[in-house]
């Protein structure tokens, strides 16, 4: 399957969630080919060129050029292997902060202070700020990209 990469440097933590403004020097969009079957959390592309990724962390994968925005994900560059003089194969990593990040930031997150010292936290010390903790479950679709692969991402949020 044919797929668009551009790679960028990333300068932040792994954990952020908006990573807009800490992307710098986006490479020119490359075309490669995702192995089969496609992983969209572990994918595998070669590129049909000799590539040197040592300035580049990062990348925004573009899996269906008809559909960006469904098909649009952001990926950590894991390892960059040299197979031979003009083929080099990438692995990513999926970043689902980056690549839900709308949908993450949506998530109301809601603070209420405990009634009974049974609803503590362990880990809160201060008996005027107690915390109770709930749970929130959003499950994203992934569309099938290529053979056999039909899942979904949930993702839970506690607080």
């Amino acid at each position: 399957m044919a797929v668009q990469v551009t790679f960028y440097k990333y300068y932040g933590e792994n954990n952020r969630i908006d990573k807009s403004s800490l992307l710098a020097s986006p490479m020119e969009t490359i075309l490669g080919t995702a192995r089969e079957p496609l992983d969209q959390v572990l994918p595998e592309i070669e590129f049909r060129m000799n590539l040197l990724l040592t300035d580049y962390n990062y990348a925004k994968i573009v899996f269906d050029e008809n559909r960006p925005a469904e098909s649009t994900r952001w990926y950590y560059v894991e390892e960059c292997t040299m197979v031979n003089n003009n083929l080099t194969l990438v692995r990513f990593r999926s970043d689902p902060l980056y690549t839900f990040k709308d949908s993450i930031l949506q998530i109301n997150a809601v603070a209420i202070r405990a009634e009974k010292q049974t609803e503590q936290s362990p880990f809160i010390y201060d008996e005027k700020v107690v915390f109770s903790t709930r749970k929130t479950v959003q499950v994203f679709p992934i569309h099938t990209m290529g053979r056999g692969f039909n899942q979904n991402i949930i993702l839970v949020v506690a607080g």
